[in-house]
């Protein structure tokens, strides 16, 4: 029975930045886990529609690695990161969202992170090992709950089966 029980994890990583280059080179420098789906967009707008119609597993993990600004072809500015991250929280609040900045933006560190972001990381030289460390921490978290989630299960039925048990030699000795 306990074998049926699945308590691997499925990993959704999306990658949310306008700057499709820079995204593309996120996703080519980070260290993907098994069971583990990628996938860029370059506004906001596309990717909340696109996260609206997923549905995730209790013990799937999803992180969104977010920019702040987004233009559109007219260089027009689209839904910027707090606005996204905000979507992105009513949608799933148990989404894991990563705010990406640049340097004239990080005065918003403090704010998303009351918003409910995970972390806030700077988009320099070393964006790829920070992700791929913040990846692995969730990675490691996540398997630590669904262990525990195991654990219970099969002490569950671990004294249920000792009860049923001592019912049954109550039964024949009476």
């Amino acid at each position: 029975m306990l074998n049926l029980i699945n308590i691997e994890f499925r990993t959704f990583i999306f990658i949310v930045e306008f700057n499709t280059e820079f995204a593309h080179g996120i996703i080519e420098g980070i260290d993907i886990p098994k069971r583990t789906t990628v996938r860029s967009f370059p506004s906001g707008e596309k990717f909340i529609n696109h996260l609206s119609t997923l549905k995730f597993r209790k013990n799937d993990l999803v992180i969104v690695f977010l920019g702040y600004n987004f233009l559109d072809d007219y260089k027009h500015s689209l839904m910027n990161g707090i606005e996204i991250l905000e979507s992105i929280k009513h949608i799933n609040p148990k989404i894991e969202v990563v705010m990406m900045a640049e340097k004239d933006e990080t005065e918003y560190g403090a704010y998303v992170m009351k918003l409910g972001a995970h972390s806030f990381i700077p988009k320099d030289d070393n964006i790829t090992t920070r992700a791929n460390n913040i990846i692995l921490q969730l990675c490691g978290s996540r398997n630590i709950h669904s262990k525990k989630r195991l654990l219970k299960i099969t002490f569950i039925v671990w004294l249920t089966t000792l009860m049923a048990l001592i019912i049954s030699l109550i039964v024949n000795f009476n």
